[in-house]
């Protein structure tokens, strides 16, 4: 998997049955001091079943598991407790299973 957004602080694995993703998030807000990061997630360009997943804080970065369609791309933002976006200056970040 390429990860385009590793510069931003974002990074992606991929587990083996390709239904989940792992993303580590360092990015603007876990920088500003964030101490809660929701990952802002949905699958397509109508971002089809978004759903807000609690990341998990290791160390300075958040970690979480979010749902991967193996038919649709995944769309993501994050945002802190305060409601601040980090959502790739309006670009959000896309996520290609191939």
């Amino acid at each position: 998997m390429t990860n385009f957004y590793s510069a931003n602080g974002i990074n992606f694995t991929n587990p083996r049955d390709k239904t989940a993703i792992n993303v580590t998030y360092n990015g603007i807000l876990a920088k500003s001091g964030a101490n809660v990061i929701y990952a802002v997630c949905g699958h397509g360009d109508n971002w089809d079943n978004e759903s807000t997943i609690k990341m998990s804080k290791v160390n300075d970065s958040f970690v979480a598991t979010l749902p991967f369609s193996k038919s649709t791309d995944l769309n993501l933002a994050f945002k802190d407790g305060l409601n601040n976006w980090d959502n790739n200056n309006g670009s959000n970040y896309t996520v290609t299973n191939g």
